[in-house]
Protein backbone atom coordinates (compact mmCIF):
# COMPACT_ATOMS: atom_id res chain seq x y z
CA UNK A 1 0.00 0.00 0.00
CA UNK A 2 1.75 3.43 -0.86
CA UNK A 3 1.96 6.27 1.52
CA UNK A 4 -0.66 8.30 -0.21
CA UNK A 5 -3.39 5.50 0.38
CA UNK A 6 -2.04 5.10 3.82
CA UNK A 7 -2.40 8.68 4.35
CA UNK A 8 -6.12 9.10 2.69
CA UNK A 9 -7.43 6.04 4.89
CA UNK A 10 -5.72 7.56 8.43
CA UNK A 11 -7.26 10.95 7.36
CA UNK A 12 -10.43 8.98 6.79
CA UNK A 13 -10.62 7.25 9.79
CA UNK A 14 -10.31 10.58 12.31
CA UNK A 15 -12.72 12.27 9.08
CA UNK A 16 -15.58 9.74 9.59
CA UNK A 17 -16.32 9.75 13.48
CA UNK A 18 -16.39 13.82 13.34
CA UNK A 19 -18.94 13.71 10.23
CA UNK A 20 -21.34 11.54 11.96
CA UNK A 21 -20.99 13.47 15.16
CA UNK A 22 -21.44 16.54 13.32
CA UNK A 23 -24.84 14.94 11.54
CA UNK A 24 -26.28 14.05 14.94
CA UNK A 25 -25.56 17.28 16.73
CA UNK A 26 -28.69 19.62 17.35
CA UNK A 27 -28.55 22.71 15.28
CA UNK A 28 -26.47 25.37 17.23
CA UNK A 29 -28.99 27.97 18.94
CA UNK A 30 -28.13 31.12 20.76
CA UNK A 31 -27.59 31.05 24.52
CA UNK A 32 -29.75 34.48 24.74
CA UNK A 33 -32.69 35.68 24.00
CA UNK A 34 -32.80 37.92 20.47
CA UNK A 35 -32.82 41.41 21.51
CA UNK A 36 -35.84 42.26 19.55
CA UNK A 37 -37.76 40.03 22.82
CA UNK A 38 -35.77 41.93 25.77
CA UNK A 39 -39.00 44.04 27.22
CA UNK A 40 -38.86 47.42 28.12
CA UNK A 41 -39.09 48.47 31.70
CA UNK A 42 -38.99 51.97 33.55
CA UNK A 43 -37.81 53.40 30.34
CA UNK A 44 -34.85 51.28 30.08
CA UNK A 45 -34.48 51.04 26.17
CA UNK A 46 -31.30 53.21 26.22
CA UNK A 47 -29.67 50.83 29.23
CA UNK A 48 -30.62 47.72 27.37
CA UNK A 49 -29.02 48.99 24.53
CA UNK A 50 -26.10 50.03 26.47
CA UNK A 51 -26.22 45.82 27.61
CA UNK A 52 -26.38 44.34 24.30
CA UNK A 53 -23.86 46.56 22.44
CA UNK A 54 -21.43 45.96 25.28
CA UNK A 55 -21.94 42.21 25.92
CA UNK A 56 -23.06 42.86 29.36
CA UNK A 57 -26.58 41.67 29.64
CA UNK A 58 -25.92 39.29 32.25
CA UNK A 59 -24.52 41.93 34.46
CA UNK A 60 -27.45 43.85 33.98
CA UNK A 61 -29.36 41.16 34.80
CA UNK A 62 -27.71 41.36 37.78
CA UNK A 63 -28.58 44.93 38.74
CA UNK A 64 -32.21 44.56 37.45
CA UNK A 65 -32.36 41.83 39.78
CA UNK A 66 -31.19 44.19 42.56
CA UNK A 67 -33.96 46.37 41.50
CA UNK A 68 -36.48 43.44 41.76
CA UNK A 69 -35.30 42.64 45.51
CA UNK A 70 -35.32 45.86 46.18
CA UNK A 71 -38.71 46.73 44.94
CA UNK A 72 -40.52 43.84 46.52
CA UNK A 73 -38.76 44.33 49.60
CA UNK A 74 -40.56 47.67 50.12
CA UNK A 75 -43.75 47.81 51.82
CA UNK A 76 -46.47 49.42 50.16
CA UNK A 77 -48.17 52.50 51.19
CA UNK A 78 -51.98 51.97 51.70
CA UNK A 79 -54.06 54.74 51.13
CA UNK A 80 -57.52 53.58 50.71
CA UNK A 81 -58.86 55.04 54.32
CA UNK A 82 -61.29 51.68 53.72
CA UNK A 83 -58.71 49.09 53.96
CA UNK A 84 -57.11 51.34 57.18
CA UNK A 85 -60.54 50.87 58.68
CA UNK A 86 -60.31 47.15 58.63
CA UNK A 87 -56.53 46.76 59.22
CA UNK A 88 -57.16 45.25 62.99
CA UNK A 89 -60.28 43.27 61.12
CA UNK A 90 -62.10 43.80 65.04
CA UNK A 91 -64.66 46.85 64.68
CA UNK A 92 -67.03 48.84 67.12
CA UNK A 93 -69.83 46.79 66.20
CA UNK A 94 -67.86 43.04 67.39
CA UNK A 95 -67.49 42.30 64.01
CA UNK A 96 -64.66 40.45 62.30
CA UNK A 97 -63.79 40.59 58.69
CA UNK A 98 -61.75 37.87 56.86
CA UNK A 99 -60.12 39.44 54.03
CA UNK A 100 -58.24 36.31 52.99
CA UNK A 101 -54.58 34.93 52.71
CA UNK A 102 -53.46 37.83 50.24
CA UNK A 103 -54.57 40.28 52.99
CA UNK A 104 -51.75 43.22 53.07
CA UNK A 105 -49.26 41.07 51.20
CA UNK A 106 -49.28 43.83 48.50
CA UNK A 107 -50.16 44.07 44.96
CA UNK A 108 -46.66 45.20 43.39
CA UNK A 109 -47.83 45.56 40.09
CA UNK A 110 -44.32 45.68 38.85
CA UNK A 111 -43.82 42.80 39.88
CA UNK A 112 -43.91 40.71 36.81
CA UNK A 113 -42.58 43.28 34.47
CA UNK A 114 -39.41 43.29 36.33
CA UNK A 115 -39.16 39.39 36.65
CA UNK A 116 -39.44 39.12 33.15
CA UNK A 117 -36.80 41.64 32.30
CA UNK A 118 -33.92 40.35 34.31
CA UNK A 119 -35.07 36.62 32.22
CA UNK A 120 -34.75 38.31 29.20
CA UNK A 121 -31.67 39.90 29.62
CA UNK A 122 -30.41 36.32 31.18
CA UNK A 123 -32.49 33.46 30.44
CA UNK A 124 -29.62 31.13 32.55
CA UNK A 125 -30.29 33.19 35.98
CA UNK A 126 -31.85 30.14 37.38
CA UNK A 127 -31.93 32.02 40.57
CA UNK A 128 -33.89 34.92 39.37
CA UNK A 129 -36.31 32.75 37.78
CA UNK A 130 -36.73 30.42 40.64
CA UNK A 131 -36.41 33.44 42.89
CA UNK A 132 -39.78 35.44 41.26
CA UNK A 133 -42.18 32.03 40.33
CA UNK A 134 -41.75 31.35 44.21
CA UNK A 135 -42.98 34.79 45.75
CA UNK A 136 -45.67 34.82 43.19
CA UNK A 137 -46.83 31.69 43.82
CA UNK A 138 -46.73 31.37 47.63
CA UNK A 139 -46.32 35.14 48.92
CA UNK A 140 -48.00 37.13 46.05
CA UNK A 141 -50.97 34.20 45.89
CA UNK A 142 -50.38 34.37 41.78
CA UNK A 143 -49.83 30.64 40.62
CA UNK A 144 -50.73 31.27 36.92
CA UNK A 145 -48.34 34.17 36.99
CA UNK A 146 -46.01 32.05 38.13
CA UNK A 147 -46.47 29.32 35.78
CA UNK A 148 -45.96 32.03 33.02
CA UNK A 149 -42.48 32.70 34.24
CA UNK A 150 -41.48 28.76 34.69
CA UNK A 151 -42.86 28.19 31.26
CA UNK A 152 -40.70 31.30 29.51
CA UNK A 153 -37.83 30.04 31.55
CA UNK A 154 -38.11 26.38 30.38
CA UNK A 155 -38.82 27.48 26.85
CA UNK A 156 -35.25 29.04 26.59
CA UNK A 157 -33.68 26.47 28.37
CA UNK A 158 -35.82 23.61 28.72
CA UNK A 159 -32.82 20.85 30.32
CA UNK A 160 -32.93 23.24 33.84
CA UNK A 161 -34.95 20.62 35.60
CA UNK A 162 -35.07 23.02 38.70
CA UNK A 163 -37.69 24.71 36.88
CA UNK A 164 -39.59 21.67 35.82
CA UNK A 165 -39.80 20.93 39.89
CA UNK A 166 -40.98 24.31 40.93
CA UNK A 167 -43.66 23.86 38.15
CA UNK A 168 -44.84 20.41 39.27
CA UNK A 169 -44.78 21.51 43.18
CA UNK A 170 -47.23 24.62 41.83
CA UNK A 171 -49.30 22.01 40.11
CA UNK A 172 -49.70 20.27 43.45
CA UNK A 173 -50.33 23.18 45.56
CA UNK A 174 -53.96 23.09 46.06
CA UNK A 175 -53.93 19.31 47.22
CA UNK A 176 -53.87 18.76 50.84
CA UNK A 177 -50.96 16.94 50.86
CA UNK A 178 -48.63 19.39 51.68
CA UNK A 179 -45.46 15.80 51.30
CA UNK A 180 -45.95 15.80 47.83
CA UNK A 181 -44.98 19.52 47.54
CA UNK A 182 -42.04 18.94 49.74
CA UNK A 183 -40.88 15.98 47.67
CA UNK A 184 -40.34 18.17 44.46
CA UNK A 185 -39.08 21.08 45.89
CA UNK A 186 -36.34 18.96 47.87
CA UNK A 187 -33.81 19.14 45.02
CA UNK A 188 -34.31 22.39 44.34
CA UNK A 189 -33.78 23.51 47.97
CA UNK A 190 -30.83 21.76 48.28
CA UNK A 191 -28.94 23.56 45.79
CA UNK A 192 -26.51 26.18 46.87
CA UNK A 193 -27.81 28.99 44.98
CA UNK A 194 -31.62 28.56 45.78
CA UNK A 195 -33.58 31.29 46.99
CA UNK A 196 -34.00 31.41 51.24
CA UNK A 197 -37.47 31.93 50.82
CA UNK A 198 -38.01 28.86 48.90
CA UNK A 199 -36.19 27.17 51.24
CA UNK A 200 -38.31 28.85 54.23
CA UNK A 201 -41.38 27.46 52.62
CA UNK A 202 -40.29 24.28 52.06
CA UNK A 203 -39.35 23.66 55.18
CA UNK A 204 -42.66 25.33 56.63
CA UNK A 205 -44.76 22.74 54.28
CA UNK A 206 -42.56 20.02 55.83
CA UNK A 207 -43.19 20.91 59.35
CA UNK A 208 -46.89 20.90 58.39
CA UNK A 209 -46.23 17.76 56.61
CA UNK A 210 -45.18 16.31 59.85
CA UNK A 211 -41.93 15.40 58.97
CA UNK A 212 -39.53 17.64 61.29
CA UNK A 213 -35.77 15.46 60.33
CA UNK A 214 -36.24 17.41 56.87
CA UNK A 215 -37.91 20.72 58.17
CA UNK A 216 -34.91 20.72 60.86
CA UNK A 217 -32.18 20.04 57.88
CA UNK A 218 -33.71 23.05 56.00
CA UNK A 219 -33.86 25.40 59.25
CA UNK A 220 -30.64 24.48 60.43
CA UNK A 221 -29.03 25.24 56.37
CA UNK A 222 -31.14 28.53 56.69
CA UNK A 223 -29.68 29.24 59.86
CA UNK A 224 -25.90 28.97 58.97
CA UNK A 225 -25.97 29.98 55.21
CA UNK A 226 -28.83 32.40 54.85
CA UNK A 227 -27.45 35.85 53.94
CA UNK A 228 -30.61 37.43 55.56
CA UNK A 229 -30.55 38.30 59.02
CA UNK A 230 -34.37 37.94 59.67
CA UNK A 231 -34.53 34.23 57.80
CA UNK A 232 -31.34 32.94 59.88
CA UNK A 233 -32.85 33.99 63.16
CA UNK A 234 -36.48 32.65 62.18
CA UNK A 235 -34.56 29.77 61.28
CA UNK A 236 -32.78 29.38 65.05
CA UNK A 237 -36.51 29.21 66.49
CA UNK A 238 -38.00 27.27 64.35
CA UNK A 239 -35.15 25.03 65.17
CA UNK A 240 -35.53 25.18 68.68
CA UNK A 241 -39.42 24.35 68.60
CA UNK A 242 -38.33 20.98 66.56
CA UNK A 243 -36.04 19.89 68.65
CA UNK A 244 -38.35 20.81 71.92
CA UNK A 245 -40.48 18.56 70.13
CA UNK A 246 -38.54 15.58 69.01
CA UNK A 247 -36.65 14.93 72.89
Amino acid sequence: MSPRVKDLLLGLLFFLPALALGLRAERYRPPLPAVSDIREVRRSAAEDAAAVSLGARRLFADVWFIRLMQYYGTRESVHDERIQEHREHHHADGSVCDHGPGWEKGEYPEFIPLSLHVIDLDPWFHSAVIYSAASLAYNLNKPAEARTILELAISRAPREWRYHSVLAALGHSGEENPGEIVRLLLPVVRQPDCPTMLKNQTAFLSKRAGDYSTAAEIYRDIAENAPEKEYAERALRELEKIEGRTR
